[in-house]
């Protein structure tokens, strides 16, 4: 985890802790010994068992930057104990020639095939005839573990509409499934056809069915061990304007999760609300609404998020009130699909 206000800066403060017993008991908190490490980049254990951090931001400004990005990444080897650095040792590269682009970052859900292939989102501006556009989502391919990543497609683009925030997942019948933030508008989706690898994209960008059109943030899937597709966001529900004008009720998020039983993501049930924000409430009674879930065994997953909105973190305020009120929260869920994986006793 980290702790940072909701701005794009560099270094932040951040720490991990393990657990060996599926997350029953967690070690006591240990910092990173690499301090640089952007805990808001994509994270994976690749097959071979190395751990790869990819920075979310690539330190490059806005003013025409011109591709190759080049940017330093992280591994591991003992479960992120200790982190190598990799200076300079990474790239995003491939985009049309002399494309200029501005604001290009990672985001989560990395995936890997059998093979090795690494697929990443991303998001970033073009600049077309002088101007630069709204965000755009973009597929990125890596085939050597990590440290050059190549432009395959763009996921979406629609003008005057903002996308970032996208996650990827490989679902149940080898399509990719990309969810995406829309502003503050319902989550968008887009569906990559099974044995395509993300060259090509179907049907315009959608809202998610069965999933309530609240606007959505940061969503983030995992496909179970048992085959059933989760996912896990945050929803806005004080509208957003003015922005940080009442760090207490301009923006309060639920954190959600709902679930796809046919492991492809057709539909979407059983969504629960997770953790509810407090209108008014006191520090520490609110969520970002960003959250992440992983397995824990075939039906049981674990969801965690914060009880910190960001703008608590804003200049002006106290950034570290004492006692901290801040906190990583946790909840364990377990879903079968009917008459499986249990004895009725």
């Amino acid at each position: 985890w980290q702790t940072n206000s909701d701005d794009v800066q560099f270094p932040m403060t951040h720490g991990w802790s393990g657990s060996v017993n599926e997350a029953v008991t967690f070690n006591s908190p240990t910092p990173t010994t690499t301090p640089e490490i952007d805990m808001m980049g994509c994270i994976r254990r690749n097959d071979n068992g190395v751990m790869v951090a990819i920075p979310f931001w690539l330190n490059y400004g806005t003013e025409n930057p011109n591709p190759p990005f080049i940017f330093t990444y992280h591994t591991s080897t003992n479960n992120g104990t200790t982190w190598v650095t990799q200076t300079n040792a990474g790239s995003a590269t491939g985009f049309p020639a002399g494309q200029q682009m501005a604001g290009f970052r990672f985001h989560r859900g990395i995936i890997q095939d059998a093979d090795g292939t690494m697929y990443a989102p991303a998001h970033a501006t073009w600049k077309v005839s002088g101007a630069y556009q709204a965000y755009r989502i973009m597929l990125m391919k890596s085939t050597n573990g990590g440290a050059t990543w190549n432009y395959l497609s763009t996921i979406q683009y629609t003008p005057n509409l903002w996308y970032t925030e996208a996650t990827i997942v490989r679902c149940k019948d080898g399509s990719i499934l990309a969810v995406m933030r829309n502003g503050n508008n319902p989550l968008k989706y887009r569906r990559s056809p099974p044995g395509d690898n993300g060259v090509n994209w179907g049907a315009a960008a959608a809202a998610l069915p069965g999933v309530p059109t609240n606007a959505g943030v940061d969503p983030y899937r995992e496909l179970l061990p048992n085959g059933i597709l989760t996912l896990s966001y945050g929803n806005n529900i004080i509208d957003q304007t003015p922005y940080h004008i009442d760090p207490k009720d301009s923006v309060m998020r639920h954190c959600m999760v709902a679930f796809s039983p046919d492991g492809n993501g057709t539909n979407w049930a059983n969504i629960r609300e997770t953790y509810t924000s407090v209108k008014g409430g006191t520090l520490g009674t609110k969520s970002s609404g960003y959250t992440s879930v992983f397995p824990l065994r075939t039906n049981r997953l674990m969801q965690v998020s914060d009880r910190a909105l960001y703008n608590y973190y804003y200049p002006g305020t106290n950034e570290h009130p004492t006692p901290n009120p801040f906190s990583i929260w946790s909840k364990t869920i377990d879903l079968v699909l009917t008459y499986r994986n249990r004895i009725d006793l």
